[in-house]
């Protein structure tokens, strides 16, 4: 089995080309042609029916989007496998009413969860989620020309109006991975289980190794260095420029009789967005992680392979 996640940075208003984008995302993953694919930040229906169409062959997709709500968490699923169940669950922590924190709110921040059921395998849990980020991860970029952290005078204003009064984010953040790991431990341990998604904490943080060493889960990339963000500019804008972060995973855990062999796993969706009259300069700020994975009784395999 070869699942994709994939934060495709489709954002209303502050993004561009998305429709432009999301087209030619639906075409590297036909050619990738993953099993599964979770994607994050895709928040219109427009857009989800847009992927739909570009993935005929994943003929199995939910999302959190409803018909009278543009925004419901921004989460899809696309599996050329049955989905049993699919549902989305709103974190409880959703963040104040005012400052940055009320996009997040807008977006509905939650969970996916769903029962996978492949032919030729054992079924599977699959979670994917997209936690709020902790804005403090610029302060850890590099200095702009003005040496406050920024690149022009507009993004030190963003940054400044996201960080005003405070910083809400540290809180927030572990509230919604807190909700995260009781969804994750309330599943049981009887079927395997997948979570994967954007995270938006780095590997070094105490809240992934928390929820970590709280499910049992285990990251399909451990020991990757490299960030699964676009370093430089993504946007054709001067307010835009990714944190050299890795804050995508896919993360695995055993059933009580089936077992996970991790085989690869790898970065993907790396390429320029095209002609030079589109705004983006890639297809997102992320790039998208691609994992092989056989599911079984047995759990003995060979030793797997992971390439940045």
């Amino acid at each position: 089995m070869r699942l994709l996640t994939y934060n495709c940075c489709a954002l209303p208003v502050l993004a561009g080309d998305i429709k432009a984008r999301l087209e030619l995302v639906g075409s590297e993953i036909v050619e990738l042609d993953p099993d599964v694919v979770v994607m994050q930040e895709v928040f219109l229906p427009r857009h989800f029916r847009l992927l739909q169409g570009a993935l005929r062959d994943w003929s199995h997709s939910f999302s959190g989007v409803r018909p009278w709500r543009s925004f419901a968490g921004g989460l899809a699923v696309f599996s050329k496998f049955p989905l049993v169940e699919p549902r989305f669950v709103r974190f409880q922590h959703q963040g104040p009413l005012l400052r940055y924190s009320a996009l997040a709110r807008l977006s509905r921040k939650g969970i996916v969860s769903t029962l996978v059921r492949p032919p030729s395998a054992p079924p599977f849990r699959l979670v994917t989620t997209h936690p709020v980020a902790d804005y403090r991860m610029w302060r850890s970029g590099e200095a702009g020309p003005d040496a406050k952290g920024a690149r022009s005078t507009p993004e030190y204003l963003w940054k400044r109006l996201a960080l005003a009064r405070g910083d809400p984010y540290p809180e927030l953040q572990a509230g919604q991975m807190a909700d995260l790991t009781r969804h994750v431990l309330a599943s049981g341990r009887d079927l395997p289980l997948v979570v994967a998604g954007d995270l938006n904490v780095v590997p070094s943080s105490g809240l992934l190794r928390g929820f970590l060493a709280s499910t049992g889960l285990r990251d399909c990339m451990e020991g990757c260095l490299e960030p699964s963000m676009v370093t430089g500019k993504y946007y054709r804008l001067p307010y835009h420029g990714a944190p050299n972060k890795r804050i995508d995973y896919v993360l695995v855990r055993d059933g009580s009789r089936e077992r996970f062999t991790l085989r690869s796993a790898r970065y993907v969706l790396d390429r320029k967005a095209g002609p030079g009259g589109l705004r983006c300069a890639t297809l997102s700020d992320h790039l998208g992680v691609l994992v092989e994975l056989s599911l079984s009784m047995d759990c003995v395999g060979d030793k797997p392979e992971w390439r940045c």
